[in-house]
């Protein structure tokens, strides 16, 4: 299977953040943000981020569902027992 590449831009992260692409910019001349590291962006648009995005973030980082498993979408067969003749 060929690998997909993704791209975004300042404009993109812009948009997340509520804010302007001079500004994320800024944050990239000053060293707060490395666009080609998306570890670095990840952590910059969460801290960044507007109040009601950061919620977001943070409930579905405390959400009791269980992690992505990419197997659980196929169904398990269900085992059936034998039933039981009486003699």
């Amino acid at each position: 299977m060929a690998q997909r590449e993704y791209t975004y831009t300042r404009q993109d992260i812009a948009e997340i953040l509520g804010t302007t692409p001079n500004a994320v910019s800024q944050h990239v001349t000053r060293g707060r943000l490395t666009m080609s590291d998306l570890r670095s962006v990840i952590l910059y648009v969460a801290e960044y981020a507007e109040p009601s995005f950061r919620e977001q973030i943070i409930r579905s980082l405390s959400s009791t569902r269980k992690p992505f498993d990419p197997g659980g979408w196929k169904k398990k067969a269900k085992k059936v027992s034998k039933p039981q003749v009486k003699p």
